[in-house]
């Protein structure tokens, strides 16, 4: 126990000393434990990674199975990597000096069977953080193949990456200055064993590496075994006045609001139920009872996914259909009940038309053959639609079938059902950033070319513009156009044919999605709204918004000038993020200042809820870590507890600006820095060859901007703040704090820190962590009669992919301006509320002490 203590003491003081060093240099560099190598960061943005890349004959990826470890906390590490038993890779890593750090690795192949194994330490440079006027840094490589450097500021030592030899070869990859290869083995040569001394060297230091700041697992984890079928947090009562849900009329988009037929503006917060969670194994009154509990986690919109996806069987076809040309009569009624259960809850349905679906031989597509899959039973829709008339036609026969469906149980066909508040014409398909390519002549789709082709020279003699360039998929400017114009066409006809047919609500085309580009929203903004799916990473509380983008800088890049914006996707992955707790409250505080109309979280569930939980980034029906903040983040949305944002920018490029080049959260500085001070809006401009843009008009209060590069932070910060000043972050201290009457809340890295809002102080000894505080009953937090605490920290499988999680305590104390008389409760698994000591201090406040014993997500002051 004694050398536990001991460990643990020595890893918070590593943490805080990150903390304060890294406020001093700009530069820093950690060991990184996913590639075995190292990464340079200057002002919290990665300037310089480095991964080894193996492969055998002809450029065949060999995985090297790397294992990482910690020896010695910020002093010594270790790397392992076994490539198929034909060579292994060892490194020795030691730190030094607070800027060194060397690498002793060791190359061992076995001589008969590596015979055509080759690979390369790839180093990647990223270096628009420093960039500044006068100051572009290019990286130098050594003519002798011992080394290249870097200047990351000027008129400081540079970084310098040295080997104790020559290396293979050394230089640019093919020219690219910001990707450098050092080849540690070549095709042609063959040693038995290769010993390597690598050093790295820069102008600031070492810090610890993620897993050190955090800490191991200590016996104080608990077993969160989030029961997957009940849940101790009732938000239903901002259902209440919904149902049944559609009670207000048909949803309708007007301006950039959602407005149903009453005249009541809609704002959704919601999530998805896909696959298999809707065709097997929820029986009735189980799906009864998870409409009731997703109430009470607050969601009030859920999208019905992955329904005719072919990895689900059975689907809406039923199980191995011959063909996809009608509907399941059982997979129909599963629809229809989870339909009607969510309708009686006041939770409101998104319906998608296409997602999954694979072609079968028998549906009489149109050059079937030459799209199917490698076993010619089944096709990939996606791409070829826009060109292929005969997979339309399909697309309308589904639509057609499916939307004029009669619910029994509401007597309503779901076009008919004004529960139902959005269609989605496709999912995650478009041609301007991720399927035209695939329709070009020298993908072996030669019947689909031909017609892409024809399509692309009608557009240049229309258009005028160049007939040598419409074609190029992969290029921006003219190609972007066409694009646009091959999506509207499609998108056009879909909604022509779904008004036809009786849908009311809004249609959208299809997602903003995938590091898309300004130039792929110009057919979506003619949509009734516009859509996003966005997926972040780990530790997003540090980005710095001026040179990297975020989970929510991509998201706000889709949203359009005068049009409702939700996103239907957003997740953070790889599964298990670390911090994952922090995004739900974070996300939904910027949509509130942002102005967003609907977001919903991928996914509650894909697996089917029979009483054996899955466990994995799909279901967050029974992650603890998101279901933590998750009703949280549900009441400051729907609540309203976040302001509006008080200034609008709209970013307005030209064409040339807006087809003809990258611009996204990743290259614009606009697009970042604006997503948490002020409401951002992106304007479509006018295009002479496309006559079908329809001109919004400019809003009076709003400020125009034609720079992708326009800061609204400014240079020297190191925190961000809305306009309204209810939001901040701290990328430097790692730190998102919401300060409202209603909601205030503290995330991120709060270790040893005491953050002090209006009416609550926190102060944990827990590393990274969330605290939200907030009224339930509608009043400021001093007058509140009922206050819900949500408390979270690092959860991750006991055994990966399988329950329980093991879930970190949070520690520490929340003070709290509260009116006398308060009780405190906790609430465990089943909804029970136990006691939990308060204390009143000498200033007045409520005090809530955190122990490890409390083992609960939500607290209760009542």
């Amino acid at each position: 126990m004694i050398a536990k203590r001991v460990v643990r003491s020595a890893l918070i003081a590593l943490s805080m000393l990150f903390c304060t060093s890294a406020a001093m240099a700009q530069a820093h560099a950690k060991f990184d434990p996913d590639t075995g190598l190292f990464r340079v960061e200057y002002k919290t943005s990665t300037v310089v990674d480095a991964e080894f890349s193996f492969w055998r004959g002809e450029w065949s990826w060999l995985g090297l199975g790397l294992v990482t470890s910690v020896v010695e906390p910020l002093r010594r590490y270790s790397v392992r990597g076994d490539a198929a038993e034909k060579m292994t890779l060892d490194a020795d890593v030691e730190l030094s000096e607070p800027g060194k750090a060397t690498w002793a690795l060791r190359l061992k192949e076995d001589p008969e069977r590596a015979t055509d194994v080759f690979g390369t330490i790839i180093f990647r440079i990223s270096s628009d953080a420093l960039k500044r006027k006068g100051f572009d840094p290019v990286a130098e490589v050594r003519p002798d193949r011992m080394g290249w450097s870097l200047l990351l500021e000027p008129d400081k030592p540079p970084l310098t990456i040295t080997f104790d030899k020559p290396v293979e070869s050394l230089s640019f990859e093919m020219g690219n200055r910001n990707e450098i290869r050092a080849y540690l083995l070549q095709k042609n040569t063959r040693p038995d064993s290769l010993d390597l001394k690598m050093t790295v060297s820069l102008p600031g230091e070492f810090v610890p590496t993620l897993s050190e700041r955090l800490g191991e697992k200590k016996d104080t984890w608990w077993a969160s075994d989030i029961h997957w079928n009940r849940t101790p947090v009732d938000l239903s009562f901002l259902n209440a006045e919904e149902k049944p849900a559609g009670k207000r009329g048909f949803l309708h988009a007007v301006g950039e609001d959602l407005v149903f037929e009453d005249g009541t503006k809609a704002r959704f917060w919601g999530t998805n139920l896909s696959g298999y969670a809707l065709f097997q194994g929820t029986t009735p009154e189980l799906v009864r009872n998870q409409a009731k509990r997703i109430s009470k986690l607050g969601f009030n919109l859920v999208r019905i996914h992955h329904h005719d996806s072919a990895w689900v069987s059975p689907n809406i076809f039923g199980a191995e259909p011959p063909n996809t040309l009608s509907l399941n009569a059982a997979s129909l009624e599963k629809i229809d009940w989870w339909i009607k259960c969510l309708r009686d809850e006041g939770i409101y349905v998104w319906l998608d038309l296409h997602v999954g679906r694979k072609l079968k031989k028998a549906d009489g597509v149109d050059a079937f053959q030459e799209i199917a899959d490698k076993d010619g039973a089944t096709a990939e829709m996606k791409g070829y639609m826009y060109v292929n008339d005969s997979i339309k036609a399909r697309t309308k026969e589904f639509a057609d079938a499916y939307l004029s469906h009669v619910n029994p149980h509401t007597g309503l066909a779901y076009k008919d059902d004004p529960a139902v508040v959005t269609v989605l014409i496709t999912n995650e398909n478009d041609l301007t950033q991720h399927y035209g390519n695939g329709l070009l002549p020298d993908k072996n789709v030669p019947w689909h070319s031909e017609r892409y082709l024809a399509r692309a020279d009608a557009f240049a003699a229309k258009s005028g513009l160049d007939k040598s360039k419409v074609w190029r998929s992969w290029e921006f400017g003219a190609s972007k156009i066409f694009l646009a114009d091959l999506e509207h066409a499609y998108f056009s006809d879909m909604t022509s044919h779904l008004r036809k047919l009786g849908v009311k609500v809004p249609i959208v085309g299809t997602n903003y999605w995938g590091g898309m580009n300004t130039s792929g929203l110009t057919s979506l903004a003619e949509g009734d709204m516009v859509d996003a799916h966005a997926y972040g990473g780990t530790n997003e509380v540090e980005h710095n918004p001026r040179f990297t983008p975020s989970l929510m800088s991509w998201i706000s890049g889709g949203a359009i000038v005068n049009k409702p914006f939700s996103v239907s996707e957003w997740n953070v992955e790889p599964f298990p993020v670390f911090d994952r707790f922090q995004v739900p409250a974070h996300l939904a505080s910027v949509a509130s200042l942002q102005g967003w109309n609907a977001l919903l979280q991928y996914a509650y569930t894909q697996a089917p809820m029979n009483g054996y939980a899955s466990v994995g980034n799909w279901e967050g029906y029974n992650d603890p870590a998101l279901l933590a903040t998750m009703p949280a983040a549900a009441l400051l949305f729907r609540a309203k507890h976040v302001s509006e944002a008080k200034s609008t920018y709209e970013l307005d490029l030209p064409e040339k600006v807006f087809t003809g080049t990258e611009v996204n959260a990743r290259t614009s500085r606009a697009i970042r820095t604006l997503t948490e001070t002020s409401k951002l809006r992106i304007r479509v401009p006018q295009m002479p060859a496309l006559s079908w843009i329809t001109e919004q008009p400019a809003a009076s209060s709003a400020k125009q901007i034609t720079d992708p590069d326009f800061d609204a932070i400014g240079e020297g910060k190191t925190s961000v703040c809305s306009d309204t000043g209810e939001l901040c972050r701290d990328w430097q201290q790692g730190v998102f704090t919401v300060n409202t009457a209603k909601s205030q809340i503290a995330s991120g890295w709060l270790g040893g820190k005491t953050i002090a809002l209006r009416d609550v102080t926190v102060a944990l000894s827990t590393a990274n962590a969330a605290v939200a505080v907030q009224s339930l009953d509608g009043e400021p937090l001093p007058q509140s009669s009922r206050l819900m605490v949500s408390i979270s920290a690092r959860s991750t499988p006991e055994v990966q992919g399988r329950l329980p999680y093991l879930t970190e305590p949070v520690e520490g104390e929340i003070r709290i301006r509260a009116r006398a008389g308060l009780k405190a409760y906790k609430a465990d698994r089943e909804g029970v509320l136990s006691p939990v000591p308060l204390e009143t201090t000498t200033e007045g406040y409520t005090l809530l002490r955190l122990t490890p014993d409390i083992r609960s997500h939500w607290l209760f002051l009542q």
